[in-house]
């Protein structure tokens, strides 16, 4: 059996060993170096564009046409006629006037204008009738009296309690036959309780018929009287 001895490198061996694996590293290292790093690249210009502007040219100008100028025409000569002279003509003999029968002369007499119409006499109105002044006012006054004694102070709780005093004017419609027609208060006394009582008074009352020369030809007349409201004394 061989027994293998390891004999340690001198110092000569060394040094060239360390030279070849220094220059195996250069030589990979190149040799990554070429195939690793990118080629250049070539740009290649493009030459530049030149733009020329051309001028425009200028519109042309419409030349206006001349209208053709009229040929003078000249005038036709027309020939001459020969005026024939007309015939003169001859007068005619007017008709000889006859004579105009006069028109007859009819002897109908004529219409005479129309009488007038007699004037229809307006009817004549009856006499008014006379006023009997003094009759008129005596049954005026007999109305009067009739009212007055026919007045009575108003009673009840309320006049007796406020007790008012005042004249009351009224009048009263009495047609002939002695109807009452309305009764209407002139003049208040300032109390209603008055002017109650003498309008109830004056409504109430039977007056007489009108005699037939008092008030001739009235159908109604208005009486008018003051009445004059006092409490009573106790």
């Amino acid at each position: 059996m061989s027994v293998l001895k390891l004999v340690p490198p001198n110092a000569d061996q060394r040094r060239d060993a360390v030279a070849a694996v220094a220059a195996a590293a250069a030589m990979l290292g190149l040799y990554a170096v070429g195939h690793l790093s990118p080629m250049p690249r070539f740009h290649h210009e493009k030459p530049p564009v030149v733009l020329q502007v051309l001028p425009v040219p200028p519109e042309p100008v419409a030349t206006p046409l001349q209208p053709p100028r009229p040929r003078p025409v000249l005038a036709k000569s027309q020939p001459q006629s020969h005026a024939t002279p007309s015939p003169t003509p001859m007068p005619t003999p007017a008709p000889s006037a006859r004579p105009l029968a006069a028109a007859p002369v009819s002897a109908t007499p004529m219409p005479s204008a129309p009488a007038k119409a007699e004037a229809t006499p307006a009817p004549v109105a009856p006499p008014a009738p006379r006023v009997n002044v003094s009759a008129d006012r005596e049954f005026e006054a007999r109305i009067r009296a009739l009212i007055e004694q026919q007045k009575t102070y108003p009673t009840g709780r309320q006049a007796a309690i406020e007790k008012p005093a005042g004249i009351v004017h009224a009048c009263v419609d009495i047609s002939r036959d002695g109807a009452v027609r309305s009764v209407s208060i002139q003049e208040s006394a300032g109390a209603g309780l008055l002017d109650q009582a003498a309008k109830r008074l004056m409504n109430t009352l039977s007056y007489p018929a009108f005699p037939e020369a008092v008030y001739a030809g009235a159908a109604s007349h208005v009486f008018c009287t003051r009445l004059k409201y006092e409490p009573p004394s106790n």
